[in-house]
């Protein structure tokens, strides 16, 4: 949830080899299917534009830096979508807390997989992925190793206090928009009868994919090199449901 004060800064940056590349990339017919909001710059000219927000220690040409939602600054697009899962399972965990929870357990409900590729237009385009049972669990099983698997908190008084600071908390991280997140922070107002059980069912990965829509559009243009690790994250898309469960 993109809302840290970062909507001043480029959704998506290519890090260019040379400083020539990055101003005259634009002069190559098929620069035109690079979508308007990826900013080309080399390595230097990043961290001097950027000085003020946070980057990766090391700026490699042929990588993509992808918005961080929650830090003022730029995350590695070939970590992007853990990142994002990680970030808003803390958040989850966090306002649930708040909240008076006493245990957060979650399973992962689904997970589709596509393929972003590049039309004879230029367009980016989402196809599925077909995988067999096996295939599915394997990459659920990666994926729950990678995420705290749940949380116990010591019992706790709720008051009108936490829930404030619980919807302080959600509206800092952007979850206010999220109809499930409502749902959870309604379930537990103090003026009406608490719930004492919630589920919560989130798709974790909207917003990384949007960003990652927007940065593989790189690959219309053959002389913008992409590294290994940057093509396979970027031509990847997938979507992720986690449910959460809930106890007060």
């Amino acid at each position: 949830m993109d809302n840290n004060g970062n909507n001043n800064l480029p959704p998506v940056v290519y890090v260019a080899e040379s400083p020539e590349l990055a101003i005259n990339y634009k002069w190559y017919s098929c620069a035109a299917g690079i979508n308007s909001e990826v900013v080309v710059l080399d390595p230097d000219k990043i961290r001097r534009k950027y000085k003020e927000v946070n980057l990766p220690k090391d700026i490699i040409p042929g990588e993509i830096l992808i918005r961080d939602p929650f830090c003022k600054g730029y995350i590695r697009a070939s970590n992007a979508e853990m990142e994002y899962i990680r970030h808003e399972s803390r958040g989850i965990f966090l306002i649930a807390q708040m909240l008076g929870a006493t245990d957060v357990k979650f399973e992962i409900e689904k997970i589709d997989s596509f393929e972003r590729e590049i039309t004879n237009k230029g367009e980016v385009k989402i196809k599925a992925i077909k995988s067999d049972i096996q295939s599915r669990h394997s990459e659920k099983e990666a994926l729950r190793n990678k995420i705290i698997e749940s949380k116990s908190f010591y019992p706790q008084d709720f008051s009108q206090s936490s829930y404030e600071k619980a919807m302080s908390v959600a509206s800092e991280r952007g979850y206010l928009a999220s109809d499930d997140i409502r749902s959870l922070l309604d379930a537990r107002n103090p003026e009406i009868p608490l719930m004492k059980q919630h589920t919560l069912t989130m798709e974790m990965t909207s917003e990384v994919n949007k960003a990652m829509d927007i940065a593989f559009s790189v690959s219309s243009a053959p002389f913008l090199k992409l590294n290994n690790d940057t093509h396979i994250a970027t031509k990847t898309r997938r979507t992720i449901i986690i449910k959460w469960f809930i106890n007060f």
